[in-house]
């Protein structure tokens, strides 16, 4: 069953990352692509989890919306994202987010894991501007509803 989502707005994706130049780049590529979506950022598994359940201070849900996609690095401070992707696969309110792992990480045991607690996919972090806009348009063309991706 797939999520509901108002396709009136783009589709917005959560990144959970706590590196600021990933977190930069990401966010050029997606304000550059054909159609652009929102991103919203937050820096730990802690951060992820409080946004994924409207907890305080992302509450407020005109202004933290529901998002259609979580990229999630692993190795975050606090609360690493094998953490959250144990704790969304527990919560049954949550268990429908999609998630894509984009870590630095190239240890196969790490996919393996990422993926059996319910990642739909894994990617290396990928270096330069233009490897990551290709995988960004991968992304965003594979795990984002199709009314997405209609030019307005």
């Amino acid at each position: 069953m797939k999520l509901q989502f108002s396709t009136t707005e783009p589709c917005l994706i959560l990144m959970a990352d706590d590196d600021a130049n990933d977190v930069f780049l990401f966010r050029r590529v997606l304000s550059q692509s054909a159609t652009p979506h929102s991103l919203m950022h937050v820096r730990d598994g802690f951060e992820t989890l409080k946004y994924l359940r409207g907890e305080e201070p992302y509450d407020d849900r005109a202004r933290h919306p529901q998002p259609h996609l979580v990229i999630l690095d692993l190795k975050m401070p606090h609360m690493d994202g094998f953490d959250v992707l144990q704790a969304v696969r527990w919560d049954g309110k949550l268990s429908k987010v999609m998630f894509v792992v984009l870590s630095g990480s190239n240890i196969e045991e790490d996919e393996r894991r990422s993926l059996q607690l319910g990642a739909r996919a894994y990617f290396m972090k990928p270096f330069g501007l233009e490897k990551m806009a290709r995988l960004v348009e991968v992304i965003c063309k594979r795990w984002l509803p199709e009314d997405c991706h209609n030019e307005t």
